[in-house]
């Protein structure tokens, strides 16, 4: 907002937003507290009634005046109930619109079910293949089409394309956070829809670009994937992530409470737990969404180094932008409007693309 200027206008915004829910909560209060006294008010009105009737009824030697003071008494206890009642139909009208969105969460369908007979997948060794992959987020309109590629245990495949051409949908799919409309998406052979969603997750390891972290301790975001894990490993993750030394400068060290998403620590820092909670995780196959965003090129340069050592055996995704990391892949794939426009290593790539070339020599003389 300060960027932007847009201070004034942002606190007009506030102002008029508070003031709208300042007048709904006093229409709330005034329609409770005006059902509340017309209540009182029947009560007490049906009260006196009763006591006008039965002190005739007494003088005229129909009931004892004992009678009229236990049955007034009961009639008070009658009341309490029905007071008591006025107040919860009140508080019940302002929970059923809370209900109702709760409600609208608790209904949203699920996008991938499960099969009936799905197993929990073997050890995976990291063979990963896309048949003929086609999806997308809207009916009609595909983000991938007929995507297929092979990815061999070990090796690293880069993603790389412009914003939009669907290197994340890549990955939403290995992940089975969505199901392909056509294709199949095969690991160690076979479809990963035979297998629970559990089991394939635990064996993925995944940085985003924007990390995310949770309200806890340090020691508690890195060992989110392994909660067995014990200091030493813990701490073992975050120096392979570069991250053990400013994480010993801060106040309680690994028991440090983090922020909502990390807000009291840098970009490059949540970059460097995210990483060491990965490391950790320790899964055959790594999704890494440019993993040194954030960082500067010495810690780049180290992390690089100590990727290349932990990676190794593994099968790595990366969407990457920087030819620093593209260059080190065993597999490039070019992805254009949802097809692998291009394929191969940085070497075959510059020798036979003219699109790869240019964004090489684009970043080349990019100043450093």
């Amino acid at each position: 907002m300060q960027a932007f200027a847009r201070e004034e206008q942002e606190k007009k915004r506030f102002a008029e937003e508070s003031e709208e829910s300042l007048d709904a909560s006093l229409e709330r209060m005034k329609v409770s507290k005006g059902f509340g006294r017309t209540v009182e008010v029947i009560i007490a009105v049906g009260t006196a009634i009763v006591v006008y009737l039965g002190a005739r009824r007494a003088l005229a030697g129909y009931i004892t005046p004992g009678d009229l003071i236990v049955f007034v008494s009961y009639l008070r206890d009658l009341y309490r109930p029905v007071g008591g009642i006025s107040e919860l139909i009140i508080d019940f009208s302002g929970s059923l619109v809370c209900g109702k969105r709760v409600a609208e969460i608790l209904e949203t369908k699920i996008s991938v079910v499960e099969a009936p007979d799905a197993i929990d997948a073997p050890p995976f060794s990291g063979e990963v293949v896309f048949e003929k992959v086609t999806f997308g987020y809207d009916p009609g309109e595909p983000v991938l089409e007929d995507l297929s590629f092979d990815a061999k245990p070990g090796e690293m495949i880069a993603l790389v394309g412009s914003s939009g051409t669907g290197k994340s949908t890549v990955v939403n799919l290995l992940l089975r956070f969505y199901d392909p409309w056509n294709g199949r998406i095969l690991i160690d052979g076979q479809d990963i829809r035979r297998f629970t969603l559990k089991s394939i997750r635990e064996q993925i390891s995944v940085v985003l670009q924007e990390p995310l972290l949770f309200r806890r301790t340090i020691r508690e975001n890195i060992a989110y994937g392994k909660p067995e894990a014990g200091f030493e490993e813990i701490a073992d993750a975050a120096k392979a992530a570069q991250a053990d030394d400013f994480i010993m400068r801060l106040s309680n060290g690994y028991d440090t409470s983090l922020k909502e998403g990390g807000a009291n620590l840098s970009v490059g820092q949540r970059q460097r737990i995210a990483l060491a909670r990965a490391i950790l995780k320790n899964a055959p196959i790594f999704v890494l969404d440019e993993p040194s965003t954030g960082l500067d090129a010495e810690t780049e340069a180290k992390l690089s180094e100590t990727l290349n050592r932990l990676m190794n055996g593994k099968t790595t995704f990366t969407i990457a932008h920087r030819f620093s990391t593209i260059m080190r892949a065993n597999l490039i794939l070019m992805i254009e409007e949802g097809r692998i426009a291009e394929q191969g290593t940085h070497e075959q790539l510059l020798a036979t693309s003219d699109r790869y070339r240019q964004l090489y020599e684009l970043q080349s003389l990019e100043p450093s």
